[in-house]
């Protein structure tokens, strides 16, 4: 039996969301968490130990802490990120 990739995505757009639901949980055969926001993929992050993160990179003026390029500069130097 094979294991399953761990895919994290965040987008703020709700419809995105879905679609990324779909794409990759449902036909993709990804176990996946999908987060509204930059800092709740933070805290997601180090417990669900994502092999692949799909970030929103293209916002509106930020109406968020953290957005998409920040989150992945910030998690580029962790050792966590090491494994991709």
């Amino acid at each position: 039996m094979s294991t399953k990739l761990h895919c994290l995505s965040y987008d703020d757009e709700p419809d995105n969301r879905l679609v990324t639901e779909i794409a990759l949980s449902e036909k993709g055969g990804f176990t996946l968490d999908v987060c509204a926001s930059g800092p709740e993929a933070i805290s997601r992050i180090s417990a669900f130990k994502p092999d692949l993160i799909i970030l929103d990179v293209v916002k509106a003026p930020c109406h968020c802490s953290v957005e998409g390029l920040s989150l992945a500069n910030s998690e580029r130097g962790s050792s966590d990120a090491s494994r991709a």
